[in-house]
């Protein structure tokens, strides 16, 4: 919830919502100094909810059987709205446990890292050399 707190008074600036908020800020919070643990923490914690995310829950079942019908939009950040959801999800989920590459790595904390992850960029994830 540490990305929730993070992302909440920033929506207050016209025109830029909690999607662009979490995009711009979550890589940032996640790579900009690994050492510092809130940091890591926040950026984990950061969702951003698309149509594609939206309609997936919606077409799956998945919003309906939460109890969060609705349409796509802000309703998506509300309490019980899709990123609550996601959330959940994501707190079940420890990739370590099924993919050899990850027994490595410490805990899948965001689907950003799985996708990074996923897509060969490992590099992504550690801080540059200088």
């Amino acid at each position: 919830m540490l990305g929730v707190a993070v992302v909440k008074p920033l929506t207050g600036v016209v025109g830029i919502g909690p999607k662009l908020w979490s995009l711009m800020l979550a890589e940032l919070l996640l790579v900009g100094d690994p050492g510092r643990e809130r940091w890591v923490t926040a950026g984990a914690g950061m969702i951003a909810v698309d149509s594609l995310v939206h309609n997936f829950l919606h077409r799956t079942g998945s919003l309906r059987r939460c109890g969060a019908d609705h349409h796509y939009g802000p309703a998506c950040y509300a309490p019980g709205g899709c990123a609550d959801i996601l959330r959940r999800f994501a707190e079940t989920i420890d990739a370590r446990q099924s993919t050899r590459p990850f027994r490595r790595l410490p805990a899948i904390r965001s689907a950003r890292h799985l996708a990074v992850l996923r897509g060969g960029r490992r590099e992504h994830l550690q801080r540059p050399s200088d």
